[in-house]
């Protein structure tokens, strides 16, 4: 290529970049941080709640079993919350800052990927794990519904199974959006 090509190309390449204004930016930053902190709002209050449910099943049943099946469900919900807390999105930086808008907007979409693609090591199996053994638990006490405790527990690996791939949808979806920002910041690390 000679340096009148070079330099077409790079006119060229140089239109083609799609266009975003800071105010775009800021609104999908300001869009994305509000249905991330409506879903860990969420999540917080279902952990509270299973942590409530089964402080009370390990108070009040008798058994050892499953006094151990209902606090393993609390050590389960405390590590998925603590997950949450750990992956949770930061708050947006000042109006004033426009590439360190764009930078932070990214590493928390960044974040938020790494949290859902990851959410099957994260939440679901150790929450699956600890429905699993409070079914196992549950069973010897009920030898007559061995059935339906069979069936609750294909539904709940089903369940797992079906939040993981949920998840990993949206993380792709976040990729794109990730995407979209690396193509208009040309200084933007590319490792994700």
């Amino acid at each position: 290529m000679n340096e009148n090509q070079i330099k077409a190309y790079w006119q060229q390449r140089d239109e083609d970049q799609p266009r975003i204004s800071l105010a775009q930016v800021r609104e999908n930053a300001a869009t994305f941080h509000r249905r991330a902190r409506m879903g860990d709002l969420i999540e917080y209050i279902a952990c509270a709640v299973v942590v409530a449910v089964s402080g009370f099943y390990a108070w009040a049943f008798p058994g050892v079993r499953m006094k151990l099946a209902s606090l393993a469900m609390i050590a389960a919900t405390l590590f998925v919350a603590y997950q949450l807390r750990r992956h949770a999105v930061r708050t947006l930086p000042p109006d004033s800052a426009a590439v360190p808008l764009l930078e932070f907007h990214r590493r928390e979409l960044i974040r938020r990927k790494t949290l859902l693609r990851d959410s099957w090591w994260l939440f679901v199996a150790p929450l699956m794990a600890a429905m699993l053994v409070f079914l196992a638990c549950l069973a010897p006490d009920r030898p007559e519904g061995g059935l339906p405790l069979l069936i609750f527990g294909g539904a709940v690996a089903s369940m797992g199974g079906a939040i993981s791939l949920y998840n990993r949808w949206q993380a792709r979806r976040l990729q794109r959006q990730i995407d979209q920002l690396d193509a208009l910041d040309p200084t933007a690390d590319v490792t994700t």
